[in-house]
């Protein structure tokens, strides 16, 4: 709690909070039983302009609630919509247990933590053992589903479908959950791709339920993504206005911020996020974002290195310090990093994203697009801000990034994508073959079998290629490094003996390349 013990008056917290009255109150919890003790507070005055207390049993808290907010409501004279009446009126007994388990499942979902997110799932699937018809519980469990996936905590397509379920099964219990079309919409949204279908139950959730901040902060990501920042920042605000003091909600206003271009605006909110809770892990994510957009190249990286430590080292957040590296100028670190994510890869789910942002960063467009398609197979749930997101300013003069007029559509390389894949396919059966052929070639000159070959290397039926050598402590290269860092027309292969007549390529922007090749430019 952001004022507990706090020594500001009155009035001070109300000006922080941008309201005029101030409700205080204290809760008492015995056993089965709870008390509230509730007080409206006129901020200017500090007049007291009503008092009461409630005891009911905890089974009961939702009808207590709603007697308290009735009781403000008729005293401050604000008339009540239809929809806000429906909701007040809509209560149920609810298990105590399972409410006080739902509390901290969402208390660990807006961490926005692989861990802490673990753990909400666990208590989410307690509170619905203790009641299995509790809507918000489904409703919980399928947001922090789609965060896990967002996060690229596992893959999408293995827990977006649960969190559809999920979701599913809250609004077969409750029809007007607006939680529970939150959460629809979001893996509509960044999963299905789906965006009219996404935006109708943004909508209809802000209708359902305009005091829930999440509604408003996830409706105001998709109007950003679409490019509609102005309105994005407006439902973003709205959010803060209704939770000013959560470090998520307000995370949600620095990412519209940075979605729309306003960079010092975000570098400042997010000194705000960090001050209240300095190990906000997405908060260091974004502020680098804004960094590199802004060319601050060495501040990129110490935010990105701040990130992936609070990540636990995480696939993800690795491959964005090989992204900051990479614009730092430290190519072989980039290099490096990249080898480490396939060997990963090996081990754990590694997101095609994280191998993209790296090669964007080296200026590598044709592997960037290459690991873009991967990614688009894999549901990557952050390619919904392609359209937007300065970190692939890089590939957007590229035509195949994006589809002119679709900006009522996702904005993603789909499209483009596909029509790469058929033209792909017609030239397979050849490409492989040479890459099968240059892979002969690398071959008898690591076994020093007499071979010698001048090969073009413009083709990009080579670019895939993966060459193995044993005899060295670097295991493979991706042929494409070799291609671009050198930026050659062709590729020597000679025979070299164990000593040192073994020939080695340098450039200033890469590392020796391998022994036995020699590349040279036209």
């Amino acid at each position: 709690m952001r004022y507990k013990g706090t020594k500001k008056s009155l009035p001070e917290i109300a000006r922080e909070l941008h309201v005029d009255a101030v409700v205080e109150g204290a809760v008492m919890w015995v056993g089965a039983r709870v008390r509230i003790s509730a007080q409206l507070i006129e901020a200017q005055t500090d007049h007291h302009l009503w008092a009461a207390s409630y005891e009911r049993d905890l089974r009961d808290v939702l009808s207590m609630q709603e007697e308290v907010t009735r009781a403000i409501v008729s005293e401050i004279r604000v008339k009540l919509t239809a929809q806000e009446q429906a909701r007040l009126a809509s209560t149920r007994l609810i298990d105590p247990d399972a409410y006080r388990l739902c509390l901290k499942g969402r208390y660990y979902f807006y961490k926005l933590k692989p861990e802490a997110m673990q753990k909400a799932i666990e208590y989410f699937q307690q509170a619905l053992e203790k009641d299995p018809a509790y809507a918000l519980a489904y409703a919980g469990l399928a947001d922090t589903y789609n965060a896990l996936a967002f996060f690229t905590v596992f893959p999408p397509r293995e827990v977006v479908p649960k969190a559809k379920a999920a979701a599913v099964k809250a609004l077969e219990i409750d029809a007007n959950l607006a939680e529970a079309h939150v959460s629809l919409g979001w893996a509509g949204f960044t999963y299905d791709l789906d965006w009219p279908a996404a935006g109708k139950h943004f909508e209809r959730a802000v209708v359902l339920n305009p005091a829930y901040p999440l509604a408003h902060s996830y409706y105001s990501l998709y109007l950003g993504a679409l490019g509609r920042s102005e309105e994005g920042l407006t439902e973003a605000k709205r959010a803060l206005d209704l939770d000013p003091v959560s470090p998520a909600i307000l995370h949600y206003v620095v990412v519209q911020l940075y979605l729309a271009r306003r960079f010092d605006e975000a570098i400042e909110e997010c000194r705000k996020t960090l001050e209240f809770d300095p190990s906000f892990t997405p908060a260091h994510r974004v502020l680098a974002e804004v960094y590199a957009a802004k060319g601050m190249y060495l501040e990129t990286l110490a935010a990105y290195e701040r990130y992936a430590t609070l990540s636990g080292g995480s696939p993800g957040s690795t491959a964005f310090v090989g992204y900051a590296l990479a614009l730092s100028g430290q190519r072989s670190q980039a290099f490096r990093v990249l080898d480490q994510l396939g060997a990963t890869s090996k081990q754990r789910y590694v997101p095609a994203l994280s191998f993209a942002v790296v090669y964007v960063g080296l200026g590598e467009n044709e592997q960037a697009f290459l690991w873009l398609e991967k990614a688009y197979v894999e549901r990557t749930n952050s390619l919904a801000y392609l359209k937007v997101d300065a970190t692939w300013d890089p590939l957007r003069s590229d035509p195949r990034f994006a589809r002119p007029g679709a900006s009522h559509r996702a904005p993603t390389v789909k499209t483009a994508l596909r029509k790469r894949r058929l033209s792909d396919r017609v030239k397979e059966e050849s490409q492989t073959r040479r890459v099968s052929d240059l892979h002969k070639i690398l071959r008898a000159v690591i076994g020093k079998e007499p071979c010698c070959a001048r090969i073009d290397i413009k083709n990009p039926a080579l670019s895939g290629g993966v060459f193995h050598n044993n005899t060295v402590e670097q295991k493979h290269w991706p042929l494409t490094r070799v291609f671009q860092a050198t930026r050659a027309t062709h590729l020597v292969v000679e025979p070299c003996a164990r000593s040192s007549g073994r020939t080695r390529y340098f450039d200033s922007s890469h590392d020796a390349i391998t022994p036995g090749w020699s590349a040279i430019r036209k």
